[in-house]
């Protein structure tokens, strides 16, 4: 469906606020959940354990929305609606035990199937249950970019981010969002077209990475020591590069998944945990995602 889809409870509706103030505060929130997601990879790869739990989701849905809503974190306590989709949201007294159903899925299955297979369920089940009265999209953007992160065992180099990524290719991934609803609409999970966006994006911001790292006049492709690299990062990278035609797709591919695996050519190093940057310094190729990349992301709720 064309348009941008916004979801708001269903009934009345809420009361009017300074568009500006409330543009402001999305702003804000968005520095404050981008550097607490940093710190929650940081924490686990540390730990080197991970466990999705209800909590996270409920903590960086507090810091999206709050002081937009009258309970930052807190889950739904009406019906919802989404503009311009034909899904409706499940009733509120269901809510709770959806949204303990989906954190463990992704924690029974998460040494069984790929990163990008769980951040694709993530990122289409959390949409689906719209557990919260707002920020449901940037909060589900958070959580598929933890558990491709987590399931890697890297944070992802790149000026752009997959969340940035998304919000630019809305209509594919609305329509990945619809494509996955309408198979659960007949008894299946088919997150094909979710998988394949995510793949393609993940796949595009580790090149730009890869690129911005090398001189301006290096050869495109870099040929690398060979060596096995895990079938995770292969899937993240492997089919999903048909927009790099013109680079011999082996090489590419150990590139790109000796990148996110072994932190080749110093990119993780460099830009793996460092900090934010405020909005308007100057930055260069080899900067972590930043603050400069989150203004938007509170675009489609």
């Amino acid at each position: 469906m064309a348009g941008d889809r916004h979801s708001r409870p269903a009934g009345p509706p809420p009361k009017v606020v300074d568009e500006g103030q409330r543009a402001r505060r999305e702003v804000e929130n968005g520095f404050r959940q981008h550097d607490r997601l940093v710190q929650v990879i940081d924490e686990n790869l540390t730990a080197k354990t991970f466990r999705l739990r209800r909590s996270a989701i409920e903590e960086l849905n507090r810091l999206a929305v709050d002081g937009l809503v009258d309970h930052p974190g807190g889950l739904r306590s009406t019906e919802m609606e989404i503009t311009k989709s034909a899904h409706k949201p499940p009733s509120p007294d269901k809510v709770s035990v959806l949204l303990d159903e989906l954190c463990d899925y992704v924690n029974d299955n998460w040494s069984t199937r790929s990163a990008q297979h769980l951040a694709a369920y993530v990122m289409w089940r959390l949409n689906w249950i719209h557990p919260f009265e707002d920020g449901n999209g940037r909060t589900t953007r958070a959580v598929s970019y933890l558990i491709l992160c987590m399931h890697l065992g890297r944070h992802l180099p790149g000026q752009k981010a997959l969340p940035e990524r998304i919000v630019e290719q809305k209509e594919r991934y609305y329509r990945a969002l619809e494509d996955a609803d309408r198979a659960d609409q007949k008894g299946s999970t088919d997150l094909s077209s979710m998988e394949t966006l995510l793949g393609e994006l993940v796949t595009a911001q580790v090149r730009a990475a890869l690129e911005a790292e090398q001189p301006a006049k290096a050869p495109r492709s870099v040929q690398h020591p060979t060596q096995d690299v895990p079938q995770a990062a292969v899937g993240i990278a492997g089919e999903n590069i048909r927009e790099l035609k013109k680079a011999p797709s082996q090489i590419l591919i150990k590139v790109i998944a000796a990148l996110i695996v072994m932190g080749v050519v110093g990119l993780f190093a460099r830009y793996g945990c460092s900090t934010s940057k405020a909005v308007g310094s100057s930055s260069s190729a080899g900067d972590a995602p930043s603050h400069n990349q989150i203004v938007d992301l509170t675009d489609g709720n």
